[in-house]
């Protein structure tokens, strides 16, 4: 991971796991009307997909900002609930797999590129705390 260490892949990466996460809250909140025609069984499970995957990405942006390995896999993590669940389906359906495929990928893609705004690899992480005066 040397090679990408000074490139502009970190503001990209967390832009996208933001917009990611987000999309698969969406999904999660009217994923279950829009979903429910096509899915079947797989409804229950692909919308509790939505909702930990979505949120696991969004505390790993926010954990890794103290703990970059922590926020790194939390949000892996989540992008590995997205793809657990298409074991659930008995039949392709188009719309949610695609949807829960590209969230899922874009949350591996882009955990081992997320970090603290500003943070380059090579440097400490600041932390401001109060000496106690």
């Amino acid at each position: 991971m040397k090679i990408f260490a000074n490139t502009p892949t970190r503001t990209a990466a967390t832009v996208s796991l933001i917009l990611a996460s987000v999309t698969a809250l969406g999904c999660a909140v009217w994923g279950p009307g829009l979903f429910s025609d096509y899915t079947g069984r797989a409804v229950g499970p692909t919308w509790l997909a939505f909702a930990i995957g979505g949120t696991l990405g969004l505390l790993g942006l926010l954990v890794s900002h103290k703990h970059l390995s922590l926020g790194r896999t939390i949000s892996a993590v989540g992008g590995l609930v997205h793809l657990a669940v298409l074991a659930v389906y008995d039949r392709i359906i188009v719309q949610p797999m695609v949807l829960l495929i590209a969230i899922g990928l874009i949350l591996l893609a882009t955990a081992a590129f997320i970090g603290p705004v500003g943070w380059r690899p090579g440097r400490a992480l600041v932390t401001r705390r109060s000496s106690g005066t």
